[in-house]
């Protein structure tokens, strides 16, 4: 069972692993389009939940600049690009590409957590895997250019049987931890960058911004 107090460690992970090059090839044919635009209507849908949440415990002037606050997620693949920054108004961006990571970071810790009898190192062995994962996004980013280099799974990293992994992965318990890892991880980001905001890091215009037709918004709007 994943206790609850690891739940966040997922998206930790995720904010650490930085420079990655972005991704800027075809996604597919037009059902891998459709496919990747039904998991972003998705993610919206809880970011937008997990706002709401935020929304009930914050104070006033915490709430006046959430109301002001898109959260937008922007069709691209880079795999690490998370920032908050003031353009016209206050903006957090989180690529639906670092979605994807932090899925499958959480998809990776949960089944960490249920391989654990079968081998009690598995924790330091996910441990060495997010270290690999980051030495890996480090090398890609000094490698700009040249083909990527790819990585392991994380089950054929630790050495998991991949008919032991389906059949972990494809119980309903595991299902409802990986979904409830995922929506925490989600709060945790949302929350950090959040915080840059009413903390008043981001009040200098940013470096460069992101083309706007590339970055649907979200609804936001707050109001009770």
């Amino acid at each position: 069972m994943v206790h609850l107090r690891h739940l966040i460690r997922c998206a930790a992970v995720g904010l650490i692993l930085v420079g990655q090059t972005p991704s800027t090839a075809a996604q597919g044919d037009e059902s891998d389009n459709a496919a990747s635009f039904a998991l972003r209507d998705n993610e919206m849908r809880i970011v937008n939940d997990v706002l709401d949440q935020f929304w009930n415990v914050m104070n006033p002037d915490e709430q006046a600049i959430l109301q002001e606050t898109d959260v937008r997620i922007p069709m691209d693949y880079d795999l690490t690009r998370v920032v908050a920054y003031r353009e016209d108004g206050r903006v957090i961006e989180i690529s639906f590409g670092f979605y994807g990571m932090m899925t499958t970071l959480c998809r990776d810790f949960v089944l960490a957590q249920y391989y654990a009898e079968q081998d009690p190192g598995i924790s330091q062995k996910y441990e060495d895997y997010v270290t690999y994962l980051n030495g890996t996004i480090d090398r890609n980013e000094r490698s700009i250019g040249q083909d990527p280099v790819t990585t392991q799974s994380f089950a054929e990293f630790a050495g998991i049987p991949a008919e032991r992994e389906a059949e972990i992965m494809n119980s309903s318990d595991a299902e409802y931890n990986i979904g409830a890892l995922g929506v925490t991880a989600i709060a945790f980001v949302l929350a950090h960058e959040i915080g840059h905001h009413i903390l008043g890091h981001v009040d200098s215009a940013p470096g460069s911004a992101y083309e706007a037709a590339v970055v649907p918004k979200l609804d936001v709007d707050r109001k009770h």
